[in-house]
């Protein structure tokens, strides 16, 4: 059965038809920034909801609401997803970054958290939340005075977070979820249930292959990789289930940029006859004022920093591309702390800026993880070896772990995601060539890095940096102090070709 992707699901139609809109965002990652306008095109749908009360509305999370280790950052999460009325989320690997603080924030939040493929190894911190029904496997919610059952996933890169060890919880690997997955809907369908949507962290390759190996699920909000999911595709994100049935798979990119509207008619078995799908950018949108009180009042006054006057765009995704927002923070790095290169995870970095007026928040936004920063000291090989570790992303489906950003150091990957050429800056400021497939174990460079690549499995070779000297500072430090050392009517956020990656089609 397909849907027909120029239908419209506002047909007048029998009786027995259902309508259903559903608002949605995903990968929001704490981004304040983008808040107020969220918020506005939230208000904007519950006015249309309202004028349209025979149409059931849902405002839906596909996870990853909260990042890091800020604990004001993601203590405005709690009000915004309140003031948005997200209803339901899945829950994300960044929900629980810091367990304690992911703890602390569900007493103030009114959404619900759902995760079928998470299972508790003991007594954990969420023991409250999983009895009192605020993180579920699955859940049934009534609208109009039709029923519809809401069931989620957590990713599986849970599966190896310390920090949920140490909570005694876990979550399943592909086909366990999958079978968890379609033992909810099976629930969910004895209970007289034909309605189902899915709110995934999975990431939409997953998603994808779910679709297609369980029945009886309508809707997939999604989430994790990032995908910008527009309209409706047969074969993209319209997939056939098991038992015959459509099923829709959302996504809205990530960090607050767009959000989705998905409109759908069920018939009377539950099966969707007919569907649109708009994502749009919140770039232009107005920002609310209820948002901006509460960032006010959690985070503080913004202190003035400067005028940017230029910032570039990537060319493709963050990743896997050279990140003008990483080339900044690495030059700060670099230069401030007296090293001759240094290195940044591309995921280390998350938003965007625009031209204007920039203020301390905006940097510490730009860094949600606040690893305090590390100086070690590198062979030629390690340099090289570190940026293979990167350059492995480009062969991975979810582009994991993203490539080294640096300063101090050109390098290029060719077609096939080898690491073709690597330059080292001198000190006159020129540029020397490594050969990368015979570098140098007796050469040495100090490097700055952060505390999470000093132990991260991601990137092993920095695991055996000789260390120099540990900082109790992060990367919003070195960046205001850098700032301080610039023309300060004139900051530049900018691409100089440092890395180049062949294996991205432009």
């Amino acid at each position: 059965m397909q849907i027909n992707p120029n239908s419209n699901p506002n047909i007048s139609s029998p009786n027995s038809n259902v309508r259903a809109s559903i608002f949605y965002i995903n990968d929001m990652h704490a981004q304040y920034p983008k808040m107020p306008q969220i918020k506005c095109e939230a208000d904007t749908f519950e006015l249309t909801s309202k004028s349209n009360p025979d149409v059931d509305s849902f405002v839906l999370a596909g996870g990853d609401n909260f990042i890091g280790a800020t604990k004001e950052k993601n203590k405005l999460v709690s009000p915004f997803l309140n003031e948005t009325k997200v209803e339901y989320s899945a829950l994300g690997n960044h929900d629980v970054d810091r367990v304690a603080t992911f703890q602390d924030n569900l007493e103030n939040t009114d959404t619900k958290f759902l995760a079928a493929n998470m299972k508790r190894t003991g007594v954990t911190p969420f023991d409250k939340y999983l009895d009192d029904k605020r993180i579920v496997s699955s859940t049934i919610v009534e609208k109009n005075g039709h029923k519809y059952g809401i069931v989620g996933a957590a990713p599986f890169k849970l599966s190896s977070s310390k920090q949920l060890k140490k909570a005694n919880l876990s979550v399943e690997k592909y086909e366990k979820t999958r079978d968890n997955v379609q033992a909810e809907v099976k629930k969910l369908q004895e209970q007289g249930i034909d309605k189902i949507i899915m709110v995934s962290h999975l990431g939409y390759a997953n998603d994808f292959k779910l679709a297609q190996e369980v029945s009886g699920i309508d809707v997939i909000v999604g989430g994790h990789s990032h995908d910008l999911v527009e309209g409706l595709t047969p074969g993209k994100n319209i997939v056939t289930a098991p038992d015959g049935n459509p099923v829709i798979i959302t996504q809205a990119g990530q960090n607050g940029e767009f959000t989705g509207k998905l409109d759908v008619t069920f018939d009377k078995s539950g099966k969707i006859i007919a569907a649109t799908n708009k994502v749009k950018s919140t770039k232009d949108a107005p920002k609310s004022v209820v948002i901006k009180f509460f960032e006010d009042r959690i985070l503080g006054k913004a202190t003035p920093m400067g005028t940017l006057t230029r910032v570039d765009e990537m060319n493709g995704n963050s990743k896997v591309v050279e990140n003008p927002y990483a080339n900044f923070f690495a030059d700060a790095m670099k230069n401030e702390l007296g090293a001759d290169v240094a290195l940044v995870n591309s995921a280390n970095i998350r938003g965007k800026l625009a031209t204007g007026p920039l203020t301390d928040l905006d940097i510490k936004n730009l860094i949600p993880f606040e690893n305090t920063l590390v100086k070690v000291e590198l062979s030629e090989k390690q340099v090289v070896d570190s940026l293979k570790d990167g350059a492995k992303s480009v062969h991975d489906g979810m582009l994991k772990p993203g490539i080294m950003q640096v300063a101090g150091l050109r390098y290029k990957i060719d077609k096939q995601g080898n690491l073709s050429e690597v330059k080292i800056q001198n000190k006159d400021g020129s540029f020397a060539s490594i050969d990368t497939k015979n570098p140098s174990e007796d050469k040495k460079y100090t490097a700055i890095i952060d505390e999470f690549l000093l132990s991260s499995d991601e990137y092993p070779t920095l695991n055996q940096a000789k260390v120099i000297e540990k900082y109790d500072f992060d990367k919003t430090k070195v960046a205001q102090d850098y700032i301080q050392k610039l023309d300060q009517n004139n900051l530049q956020v900018k691409l100089d070709g440092r890395i180049e990656n062949e294996s991205v089609t432009q």
